[in-house]
Formats: structure tokens, sequence, C-alpha cells
């Protein structure tokens, strides 16, 4: 009888300690248990809706060549300037961290200088000369944020390219058709701070590649690659 007097004395201590390992972790201080990691879910947690506007100025790159000519030969040009870009954003998380949605990346070039080599006895059709191109990629898109509560994210885009040399109250593109498509990716990285419970505010730095071809209004095929890097955009995220 003593030896299981003593024995029942030395378990008793243990018995807290065994009720405490039991039972669940607790979120909120205060309540029964130990308390636990804070949720993957709420306030300040990237999670659930996403939204983000975005919008900035890049470095502009674009090689354009013809296919061969009627008169024979074809033609290779060189555009780089300053472009404005922007972003606009909508998805869902599926996982932690994780967010597909789709998005409109938009470019418009500001200022840029145009070279031309190869036949230089004909001129670069108007409608593709202009100074300033509209170029938009729409695209399914992936957003990985490493840590649900912190701000670094990175971003991949792939989707269907188009290329428009609109200028408003240039005749030759005020009339023409001109229409290049093709296929684009973007790739990119940033960092937002919290602002709101659901809202941050963040900066961006994307690479941008475009592969489009187009036909003139004389029926000459033109291929353009335009790269847009580096680049740095504002962003506003809901998420």
């Amino acid at each position: 009888m003593r030896v299981v007097t003593r024995l029942a004395l030395c378990l008793l201590p243990l018995l807290p300690a065994a009720r405490a390992a039991a039972e669940p972790p607790s979120p909120v201080p205060g309540l029964s248990g130990p308390v636990g990691p804070p949720p993957d879910v709420g306030a300040r947690v990237h999670d659930g809706f996403y939204l983000r506007v975005a919008s900035g100025f890049a470095v502009y790159d674009e090689r354009l060549a013809s296919d061969e000519l009627a008169g024979g030969g074809s033609i290779q040009a060189r555009n780089r300037g300053i472009a404005q870009i922007g972003d606009l954003a909508i998805g869902g998380t599926v996982a932690r961290g994780w967010v597909i949605g789709g998005a409109i990346y938009s470019l418009d070039l500001l200022a840029s200088t145009l070279r031309t080599s190869g036949a230089a006895f004909t001129a670069i059709p108007a409608e593709l000369d202009p100074g300033l191109r509209n170029l938009s990629l729409i695209a399914p898109f992936v957003d990985w944020y490493p840590n649900v509560r912190g701000g670094f994210h990175a971003q991949a885009a792939i989707g269907l390219a188009t290329l428009t040399p609109r200028v408003l109250g240039h005749p030759a593109t005020d009339d023409s058709e001109y229409l290049a498509l093709g296929v684009g990716l973007a790739l990119g990285a940033g960092y937002e701070w919290w602002v709101a419970d659901e809202w941050s505010i963040g900066v961006l730095s994307q690479l941008g590649v475009r592969l489009m071809r187009g036909e003139d209004d004389a029926g000459a095929e033109w291929t353009h690659v335009i790269t847009t890097s580096p680049s740095l955009s504002a962003t506003l995220t809901y998420h």
C-alpha cells in the first residue's frame, strides 16, 4: 500500500503538464491552454481576394524587322526610349502565399529614338514610324508571398501581347488599322508595406518581353521584339 501511495505522489505533478499538452494551442492570450502561432488568415495577412493596381516607368527597347519587301531587300530598325507602364490584376489566394488570376499590363511609349538599317531606299511605313506606341499584355499571372504576413513577393505572367501605333491627331495612325499580335512574358519582384488591415502600398520592378508580328497597309509583314527593363512602379494592393 505504501508503494502505491508513493507512486501516486510521484505522478501527481505530471498530470497538469500532460493535460496541457493534450489541449490544442489557443491563438488568443488569456484563454485556456498555451498561446499558439498566429493564424494564416485575417487582418494584415495575404489571403483571400486580390486586387492590385500599379503605375510607373520603364526603359523601352524595340527591334523591328520586315520580311522581304516588294522592291527587294528588308528593313531593320531599333527603337529605344522611355515608356509609361500600368498594371491591373485581379485574382484570389489558392494556397498559403500563392495567388493566381488575370491581369492587363499596358505600356505607352513616351519618347524614343528610331534608327534604321538595311534597304535605306525604302522608308518605314508611316503607320509604323510614330514615336508613340501602345502595347498591352493580357495574361494569367501567379504572385507568390513567401511570408503571408511579410511584404516581399514575386510574380510571373505569360499571355497575349498586342501593339497598335496609335497617336491621337496623327493622320497616319488615325487612318491605319495596323495591329501586331504575339506572345508576351512579364517577371517581377517587389515589396509592400501594410497601411490598413487589407491594404498595402509598395514598389515593383518588372522585366517584360514581347514577340509580335503584324501586316502593314501595303501587305508587308513586320516582326517586333520588345523588352522593357528595368522598370519601377508604385503599387496599391488589396489582399
